[in-house]
């Protein structure tokens, strides 16, 4: 995975890595030296965490045809 983290970093290097590990209890969540050697910049543990986290780093923009407020 952290090989994986290496080539995406290069390529998108302005973008934040969110990692998904389950189960909740996986050793990766548990240990923060594990996390570091993996490199994303968050780990979430549920599909609805990383839902959240996700809105929360997306830029915000205007919907699609709608137009810019001025």
């Amino acid at each position: 995975m952290r090989y994986l983290l290496r080539r995406l970093r290069r390529a998108v290097p302005e973008r934040a890595i969110l990692v998904g590990l389950w189960p909740a209890d996986a050793p990766a969540m548990q240990d923060e030296r594990t996390r570091a050697a993996i490199g994303a910049d968050r780990y979430v543990k549920s599909l609805q965490e990383a839902v959240e986290t996700c809105l929360t780093l997306a830029p915000r923009s205007e919907p699609a045809g709608e137009p810019h407020a001025a």
